[in-house]
């Protein structure tokens, strides 16, 4: 009987030519798939940002609940501010998780303050920015007055000076600015923005695509474009790490 020998088949090593091809099939692959992994990415952190403004936005509506109707703005004791920040004074008082006062895109500073400012974070619509002493509501109020009511509260008592927005006086809380996506450019100030004033450490950011989410006294949150920020009386912006205007 004829013995049947098993012969294994002969290995077939990569020629140098043919690992070239697989490698350029590769990059190629990688540079179709990256653009929508970014984009799904920079998506996924849009929503995230939306969650975390609407928490921000719960929390102020949770302080005016106990205080009159007022969202607190910003205040200082005896010309000093270090625990009167808007984020500080929510979180000290219980109404607001700090996890949740940053964008999720934002990377936090090396040896920030006890608030913890990132670069790139929240910030409180401050009236008084642009203002004086003879009139410290600012151009915001001046300007939009007639239209969005004049809802900005300034109390000084005792060394106390502090800042508020009065729900009961505003005309349009639809269309009335609380929080926004802002960037900070230097120094070691706190988080806010004025829609007509560039204050010179920070302002709105077009953090998320050439847009910036905006939270709404009325509770709603959305996304606005550089167009429709500009139709809503926005003037200043920031866009990576430099103004446009």
């Amino acid at each position: 009987m004829q013995q049947i020998r098993f012969i294994p088949p002969r290995k077939h090593n990569f020629t140098l030519i043919e690992l070239l091809v697989v490698i350029a099939i590769i990059a190629i692959l990688a540079a179709m798939l990256l653009p929508a992994l970014n984009k799904a990415r920079e998506s996924a952190q849009k929503i995230n940002c939306t969650s975390r403004l609407n928490q921000c936005l719960k929390a102020e509506q949770l302080y005016s609940n106990d205080f009159r109707d007022y969202y607190y703005v910003h205040g200082m004791f005896n010309g000093d501010a270090p625990h009167s920040y808007w984020n500080s004074v929510l979180i000290h008082s219980g109404y607001l998780n700090r996890k949740v006062v940053s964008c999720p895109g934002s990377k936090p500073k090396t040896g920030a303050d006890e608030i913890g400012w990132p670069e790139a974070s929240y910030g409180i619509f401050r009236f008084d920015f642009g203002g004086s002493a003879g009139d410290p509501r600012g151009p915001w109020s001046k300007d939009y007055e007639e239209e969005l009511g004049n809802y900005n509260i300034r109390v000084v008592s005792g060394g106390i000076e502090g800042y508020f927005m009065t729900l009961a006086k505003m005309k349009a809380p639809t269309r009335t600015p609380v929080f926004a996506d802002v960037r900070k450019l230097n120094g070691e100030g706190f988080m806010a923005f004025n829609p007509r004033y560039f204050h010179p450490e920070s302002a709105t950011a077009l953090a998320h695509s050439q847009a910036a989410n905006i939270a709404y006294a009325d509770g709603h949150v959305a996304s606005r474009g550089l167009n429709e920020l500009r139709s809503e009386g926005f003037t200043q912006f920031v866009l990576g790490n430099g103004r446009i205007q």
